[in-house]
């Protein structure tokens, strides 16, 4: 997960623990760019207002690395609505859940974008 609001990553924490994940945080771009080697992620999470670079320019980033294109990506964003979603696509991103998170739906579209990451 991606996000530079401790308060979000309290709350993914908290509801990814429970359902036995593995999940690394990183507060801006390039933690997460570090983290990658030690992780190896099969998603991630990204938020889109961060303070080193925006999550879809991450996106592209990953998706233009060959290294890096297969990991799933998923934008998180307060500001849903069709064109921010349709950004986060064209980005690269394989996903798109808008804020605030409700814990049941997210719970279920993060095990619906890891098996797609798995398979």
């Amino acid at each position: 997960m991606v996000d530079d609001n401790n308060l979000n990553l309290l709350l993914v924490r908290a509801l990814l623990d429970g359902a036995g994940y593995d999940l690394a945080e990183a507060g801006n771009a390039a933690q997460a760019l570090e983290a990658i080697d030690r992780f190896k992620p099969h998603l991630m999470l990204l938020d889109i207002e961060l303070p080193d670079r925006t999550g879809l320019d991450l996106a592209r980033e990953l998706k233009a690395n060959a290294r890096t294109r297969d990991i799933v990506l998923v934008v998180l964003s307060a500001h849903a609505g069709p064109a921010t979603e349709a950004a986060a696509r064209a980005a690269g991103a394989e996903g798109f859940i808008g804020k605030p998170i409700e814990p049941g739906d997210f719970r279920h579209a993060v095990a619906g974008y890891l098996a797609l990451a798995r398979s």
